[in-house]
C-alpha cells in the first residue's frame, strides 16, 4: 500500500475482547492487522476487479483536480462550491 491512512471505528466491549482472543490465540499479530484482513475480505466480497479499477482510476481524476477548474474570477464560495458537486456527480454517472 503506498499510504495509509487512519480510520476510527467503533465496536462493542464484546467485539474488543473477541478479536483480542483471535490476537492472543496467534491467528493474528495485532487487533489492527484482523481488522485489516477483514476489511480487505469485505472488500473483495463486494467488489470485482474492474469496479476497484474504476474506483481507483476516479480517486485519482479527483485528485489531480484544481480548484480554477471549478471557478472563475469573481466566483464566491457557494458557486465554486456547487460547481464541485455538481461534477463530481457528473464524474460518479460518467458523463464527464
Amino acid at each position: 500500500m503506498d499510504n495509509e491512512e487512519r480510520l476510527i471505528v467503533r465496536l462493542s466491549s464484546e467485539e474488543i475482547l473477541f478479536l483480542s482472543e483471535i490476537v492472543f490465540r496467534g491467528r493474528y499479530p495485532s487487533e489492527s492487522e484482523a481488522v485489516r484482513d477483514a476489511v480487505r475480505k469485505l472488500i473483495d466480497s463486494c467488489l470485482g476487479p474492474e469496479e476497484k479499477v474504476t474506483i481507483l482510476q476516479k480517486a485519482a481524476s479527483r485528485n489531480s483536480l484544481d480548484i480554477s477548474d471549478f471557478a472563475t474570477e469573481g466566483d464566491d464560495a457557494k458557486t465554486v462550491l456547487s460547481n464541485v458537486i455538481r461534477r463530481g456527480l457528473e464524474s460518479d454517472r460518467g458523463e464527464d
